[in-house]
C-alpha cells in the first residue's frame, strides 16, 4: 500500500464555509417555523376546513366510495 503525504485530500477551504452557512440557515428556518412562520391562526383553521370540504367532496378512498346524495 501507498502511503499518501496527505496532500491530495485536503478539503476544499469553501466546503467550511458552505457546511457552516447550510446549518445557520436550517437553525434559522426551524426558529421560522417554531415562531409560526407568517401563517395566523385563521388561516391555519381555514386551510383545515378548505381540505375537509374537499375530502367531503371526493369521497372516501379517493373517490372510489362516493357520499350516497351524489
Amino acid at each position: 500500500m501507498a502511503v499518501s503525504d496527505g496532500g491530495e485530500n485536503r478539503a476544499d477551504p469553501l466546503i467550511n464555509i458552505r457546511c457552516v452557512f447550510t446549518a445557520a440557515l436550517g437553525m434559522a428556518t426551524v426558529v421560522w417555523y417554531t415562531f409560526g412562520g407568517d401563517l395566523s391562526e385563521e388561516e391555519i383553521e381555514e386551510e383545515v376546513k378548505d381540505k375537509i370540504a374537499a375530502k367531503e367532496r371526493r369521497g372516501r378512498f379517493y373517490g372510489l366510495l362516493r357520499p350516497k346524495n351524489q
